[in-house]
């Protein structure tokens, strides 16, 4: 390091930079980013407002060219009066002659970034519209002061924590009113491949003009569009081929449900000839507000559709109503049916047992088997149909008396033996036969349900 590099800050490494002071007014704070000519520092003037400090990188100053091109950058801020520019408050050398920006500091991010940040690498078309209505608006401002810009792409537009759009970097800007800057040779590319159009690809200068910006805003409005480039060649020298020889592909090759007009905005600035492009930012940017108006109305019927949509299925999962509904209904009578006689005979037989504990006939475990053995245990829930549906009460006996109980004594049988009925057969058939046998001798028992069946036949008529 020699003695000029040791008192000069901007020679030395970004750390070694941090705290030292410009001109006796800009304390530099901290490092912030770099491009490709230059690095940018959070500065502190002696007033204590906050700057960015654009300081060229040392090994370009051997370059004229790139001395130019830095301070034609702060020349370019003042000559446009638009919110959508960076604001240029002095430009100015160190001791060793190292030319530095004092410019606006911006708190947000790039466009570049915030696509690598976004789900697939792209933005909502809403905000796509709205971000293309602000760089329109700005690049009119642009053109109107007889300035081409010439680098539009991701990592030159800035959103600040505000939601302001700025346009950045206008180092290889030309001045239309001013000849000669910024100078460009005949056959010379200068720009980033894959933003821009045929003309300028190819170096034709003298045909590079407004439509030459808007054909590199359409190229950067695709890229937030789709989240992808116009051209996928492997290398910069291939891209820059297909820029001059291969016309973009339509926005809904890449993005088929957008806008229809939309996508007709950007189709018509991508052209590959001037007079088939739009002629002026203006007119592109009121096209782009009508195309705000359709995505707009788009979205809403798209959010009104969402809540039927998760209704839909939870309606879809309620069964319908059986055919069959009312044989099922006359099924389960059946069987309360049944389940009824059942309760009658558990009744009947508890009944029996009362009488004889009142009457006295309570047996003891003294008495030989013979006599306990009238006490036998329950029948199945067979053999209480069958009994009790033959079994008739004395209206003349006396309450509690045991010899009331007329018919068929009660023989237990083996349960292991007694099959579990159906509600189609079993102790229900059996108890409809005997039901039918008490009516003709008399009995005053309930008359049989019809047969399934007879449902069956009412619900088809």
């Amino acid at each position: 390091m020699t003695n000029m590099d040791a008192q000069d800050p901007t020679h030395s490494t970004s750390d070694a930079f941090i705290g030292k002071v410009l001109r006796d007014k800009w304390r530099i704070v901290r490092r912030i980013g770099e491009g490709g000519t230059s690095e940018v520092f959070e500065a502190v003037h002696r007033n204590g407002k906050r700057f960015a400090v654009k300081v060229l990188r040392r090994e370009l100053m051997q370059y004229p060219e790139a001395i130019e091109r830095l301070l034609h950058e702060g020349m370019i801020a003042n000559l446009v009066q638009s919110p959508g520019i960076v604001a240029s408050f002095d430009d100015d050398v160190t001791d060793n002659g190292t030319p530095f920006l004092v410019m606006e500091l911006l708190e947000g991010r790039t466009v570049e970034d915030a696509l690598d940040e976004s789900p697939g690498g792209r933005m909502d078309p809403g905000e796509v519209c709205r971000i293309g209505i602000a760089l329109l608006d700005t690049l009119a401002a642009v053109h109107r002061a007889g300035i081409l810009h010439r680098d539009l792409k991701p990592g030159n537009l800035f959103i600040t924590k505000e939601g302001q759009l700025k346009v950045l970097d206008f180092g290889i800007s030309r001045v239309e009113t001013a000849p000669g800057t910024h100078k460009a040779r005949l056959g010379v590319a200068m720009g980033t491949p894959g933003y821009m159009p045929a003309e300028q690809a190819a170096g034709d200068w003298g045909t590079v003009d407004t439509r030459t910006d808007l054909w590199a805003a359409g190229a950067v409005l695709f890229r937030m569009l789709t989240g992808t480039c116009i051209y996928e060649e492997e290398t910069a020298s291939e891209t820059l081929v297909a820029s001059m020889t291969k016309g973009a592909p339509p926005v809904a090759h890449r993005l088929p449900h957008v806008s229809p007009t939309l996508a007709a905005v950007i189709d018509k600035s991508l052209q590959i000839h001037l007079p088939d492009r739009w002629q002026s930012a203006d007119a592109m940017r009121d096209a782009f507000a009508r195309a705000l108006v359709e995505v707009e109305r788009m979205a809403s019927e798209a959010a009104a559709r969402e809540p039927l949509d998760s209704v839909v299925p939870n309606v879809q999962t309620v069964a319908p109503p059986k055919r069959w509904s009312v044989l099922e209904h006359a099924r389960k009578a059946a069987a309360w049916a049944g389940l009824v006689g059942v309760v009658a005979a558990v009744v009947s037989v508890v009944g029996l047992a009362g009488m004889r504990f009142s009457s006295g006939h309570v047996p003891d475990a003294n008495l030989p088997n013979a006599a306990a053995a009238e006490m036998a245990p329950l029948p199945t829930r067979t053999e209480f149909v069958a009994s009790s549906a033959t079994a008739r009460t004395s209206s003349s006996a006396p309450r509690g008396s045991a010899s009331a109980v007329h018919g068929p004594s009660i023989q237990p049988k083996d349960p292991k033996r007694s099959p579990m009925p159906t509600v189609e057969g079993g102790w229900l058939k059996e108890s409809r036969q005997h039901r039918s046998a008490g009516n003709k001798s008399g009995s005053n028992t309930a008359r049989p349900l019809p047969d399934a069946g007879v449902f069956d036949s009412i619900y088809d008529e």
